[in-house]
């Protein structure tokens, strides 16, 4: 690797009955080739053996646990950023793991484009095993410049960023200690939902200043008992999503030109919900957000029609079907992606 700055990069990671994937989550921060950090574990009032798990650790004195009384996420992520010390910011969650070169990645990028307030990178998902259960779409690796190319145009615009059609998520965020002080901490009125949330807030902070980089960053894990996989924790998400759209619309200065947005984000959020679970095989869970989805008045019937229903219609098919079909639909897509644009280019931002 070449020659690098070396500012001091505070993570944060929250913590909350996460004995299951801490330690492999801390590992991940321990392994990473750029050396210079702190990681701060918010221990969020756990029942079970996260603080002992996080006990181990410490012995790195790089490495921090903040135990605080039960705050739920959002507070608890905001507690760490207050005692963040660090030039640069990371988040982490606890049961995901980094890739070993991220902070390398991120901390070269940002040195290298002082325009650029915050990065972010790409990720995978994994199964609790580890293993990789989907791909890294809309992007494809290319083995000859070792990265990532985007295979969809147009991703730094609102409606790629509010429908979610860009790559970001916390995990893979790094941003500036003088962001952070503009943008302020997260919002904590939606347990489950800040990252989305503050993605946004960076956006109208400074839209041309928020990067992604064509890197890998972290492994996301899906399992039975994470935020989107807990029967409990799903059904406080549901009954919040339409509050925060209409947050997301009526509070934030989204522009005026994408309000038309606003019932088709309800429904992508509902359907990349039901995506996960069916990835899970929870085929109940499916047809309970879909079910919450025709509920929302922020959906109009027809685009739940349009959109939505075949979800439910899908759960009563067994799983291993509907997943071959979708690869053979989505490697055929790649494909024809791939020689219609043949001269795509590394996402920059």
């Amino acid at each position: 690797m070449t020659a690098a700055p070396s500012p001091l990069v505070s993570i944060v990671m929250p913590a909350y009955n996460a004995e299951r994937f801490i330690s492999q989550a801390i590992t991940s921060v321990t392994n990473q080739t750029y050396p210079h950090w702190e990681l701060l574990v918010i221990n969020d009032a756990s029942t079970d053996q996260t603080r002992q798990r996080v006990i181990r650790f410490v012995k790195d004195s790089r490495i921090k646990l903040l135990d605080i009384e039960h705050a739920g996420y959002s507070k608890a992520l905001n507690a760490g950023l207050k005692a963040a010390t660090g030039e640069l910011i990371a988040f982490m969650d606890a049961d995901d793991e980094y890739e070993p070169d991220a902070l390398f990645h991120l901390v070269e990028y940002l040195h290298q484009h002082p325009e650029a307030t915050a990065a972010y990178g790409l990720h995978v998902r994994i199964n609790e095993q580890g293993q990789r259960i989907a791909p890294v779409y809309p992007y494809v690796f290319q083995a000859e410049s070792g990265e990532y190319v985007l295979l969809e145009p147009n991703q730094h615009t609102w409606p790629a960023i509010l429908l979610a059609k860009s790559a970001h998520q916390m995990q893979s965020l790094m941003m500036r200690s003088a962001t952070l002080k503009r943008v302020g901490l997260m919002d904590e009125q939606f347990h489950a939902s800040g990252d989305f949330l503050y993605f946004i807030r960076l956006f109208l902070d400074d839209f041309e200043g928020v990067h992604c980089i064509p890197k890998l960053i972290f492994r996301y894990r899906t399992y039975t008992g994470s935020i989107t996989q807990d029967p409990e924790r799903l059904a406080l998400l549901l009954a919040q999503e339409p509050e925060l759209v209409n947050y997301v619309f009526d509070t934030l200065p989204i522009p005026t030109e994408y309000q038309w947005l606003r019932p088709h984000v309800s429904s992508h959020r509902y359907r990349f919900k039901a995506s996960v679970q069916a990835q899970n095989r929870q085929p109940a869970l499916v047809r309970k957000i879909i079910v919450a989805a025709l509920h929302d008045p922020n959906l109009p019937f027809g685009l739940w029609l349009r959109q939505c229903l075949h979800h439910y219609i899908r759960s009563f098919i067994p799983y291993p079907v509907t997943q071959t079909l979708w690869s053979v639909r989505h490697h055929l897509r790649l494909r024809v992606r791939q020689l219609l644009q043949p001269s795509s280019q590394p996402l920059l931002r």
